[in-house]
């Protein structure tokens, strides 16, 4: 299963949640992510999925993955397939994201979740 995050401008992390039993499990945990598309900037990739979250109000371009305009497509190959039941995702507050799956039925992604702009000021 691999997941794409597309982009507006900004940066990102994510983990994403499978239950086994009670617990739950980050799939995304230190899985490779490929840039597909676009051209980022700023930490290496590997950092998307290291589940180390930045401290609030950490400046934007400063380790972190960042990069200007909508093109940047990145995917992260979870090596393997999952249910998943939950997504976490530490982004730019100013900028809207969307985190994709890959349907195992059809081969097409498909919106898992719209990451909304969540900027007070609403820019």
């Amino acid at each position: 299963m691999s997941l794409r995050v597309l982009a507006c401008a900004g940066a990102a992390c994510v983990a994403l949640a499978v239950s086994a039993a009670s617990a739950q499990t980050n799939v995304a945990l230190n899985r490779p992510v490929t840039l597909v598309t676009g051209a980022v900037n700023g930490a290496a990739l590997s950092t998307l999925t290291d589940d180390v979250f930045l401290t609030r109000g950490q400046q934007w371009q400063d380790g972190t993955v960042w990069w200007n305009g909508l093109t940047p497509v990145l995917e992260i190959d979870l090596g393997g397939t999952f249910q998943i039941d939950s997504a976490i995702a530490q982004v730019d507050d100013n900028d809207a994201y969307t985190l994709l799956y890959r349907d195992i039925n059809t081969g097409l992604f498909q919106t898992l979740w719209d990451i909304p702009n969540f900027d007070a000021a609403g820019n």
